[in-house]
């Protein structure tokens, strides 16, 4: 048996033991650390109407109208949110996007996230094998989060850009490189999760400059990345000013 309960706030899904919860935008009208803080908070409210705890939390997407101006106050607010109640022992980070987009009124925030509880469900953080975590430099996230179900698993992999394990950019001014570079990161994750782009089924891809765009098309292409499965958004800021490119893939694998 299947229940569906759909509010202004949240859709939550449960079925079989397993319970899914995807927020509806939590909008933020100021650009301060406080008042993206308490964004974050009502999280957690909308948590407890559905009767869902914050480890729960697999995924989050943070829509800016101005990454570049407010990541910093982002990145304050994120931590002091997931300091609330996150234990390193025990839990993990979610996955999780930080970009620009352009919000239809005022508002500096936009907040999704997605959820999943329940007795046949399992997550876990997954690395990246060419990449240190986010925590390493203070950014917390995890680089992808896999989610376990009885039959398949679903691989959420962060907001990827052209980032080495020291945590600095590459490839700086070659748009070719970033994408490259990128696309070999989400790859290496796939691989390890014993996937490929075949298992692909969703992406987002980021760009910073429409005129990248053919280029972008000739690389996945020519690396055999399932394009017709992907979004692509044009001139957006990355979290970097140096950076030109980004890439968010949700995978869906047999386990």
């Amino acid at each position: 048996k299947t229940t569906v309960d759909i509010r202004d706030t949240a859709i939550k899904i449960t079925s079989d033991g397993i319970s899914l919860l995807y927020g509806a935008p939590i909008l933020s009208p100021e650009r301060d650390s406080r008042s993206f803080t308490a964004a974050f908070t009502k999280i957690s409210e909308v948590l407890q109407t559905f009767s869902m705890r914050e480890p729960s939390i697999a995924r989050t997407w943070l829509f800016m109208n101005n990454v570049l101006r407010d990541y910093e106050n982002l990145n304050t607010a994120r931590e002091q949110y997931f300091a609330k109640w996150h234990c390193p022992v025990n839990h993990f980070m979610p996955a999780s996007t930080g970009i620009q987009s352009q919000m239809m009124g005022r508002e500096s925030l936009a907040i999704q996230f997605c959820a999943f509880s329940g007795c046949h469900i399992a997550m876990k953080r997954i690395p990246s094998p060419l990449q240190d975590e986010p925590t390493a430099y203070g950014k917390l996230f995890s680089r992808a989060v896999a989610v376990g179900f009885p039959h398949s698993k679903l691989l959420l992999i962060s907001g990827t850009a052209a980032i080495d394990k020291s945590g600095s950019s590459v490839h700086i001014g070659d748009f070719a490189g970033q994408m490259e570079f990128t696309l070999k990161i989400v790859s290496a994750i796939l691989q390890q999760e014993n996937g490929g782009f075949a298992n692909v089924a969703q992406a987002v891809v980021y760009l910073k400059r429409r005129e990248d765009k053919d280029c972008c098309l000739r690389i996945l292409e020519g690396n055999g990345f399932p394009c017709d499965r992907a979004l692509f958004q044009l001139d957006v800021d990355v979290c970097r000013e140096n950076l030109l490119c980004e890439m968010e893939v949700t995978a869906v694998m047999t386990s």
